[in-house]
C-alpha cells in the first residue's frame, strides 16, 4: 500500500488504536483519537498496516502497527 510518510515524522491518530491479545501480549489500547506519534518504521510491500509508530517518549524500539489512513502528518503549527 503506498503512502507519503516517512521515518521520524510526527503524526496524529485519526482513530483509536486497539492491539488485541496474542501470545505473551496482553493486548490493549495503543493510542487514542489525537495522540500524537512518530512514525519509526515503515514496511515494505502490500501491507494494509504497513507503518511503526510509538509515542515520542518511548525509547525502547517497541512500536504498533497503523494503517496510513488511520494517521495524518502534523504540520509544526498543529502541535
Amino acid at each position: 500500500m503506498k503512502h507519503n510518510f516517512q521515518v521520524g515524522q510526527k503524526v496524529r491518530v485519526l482513530e483509536v488504536i486497539v492491539e488485541y491479545p496474542s501470545g505473551d501480549t496482553p493486548g490493549g489500547v495503543c493510542a487514542e483519537v489525537g495522540d500524537i506519534v512518530i512514525v519509526r518504521k515503515l514496511f515494505s510491500g502490500e501491507l494494509a498496516y504497513s507503518i511503526g509508530v510509538s509515542h515520542e517518549g518511548r525509547s525502547d524500539g517497541m512500536t504498533f502497527v497503523v494503517a496510513p489512513k488511520e494517521i495524518e502528518l502534523v504540520t509544526e503549527g498543529d502541535q
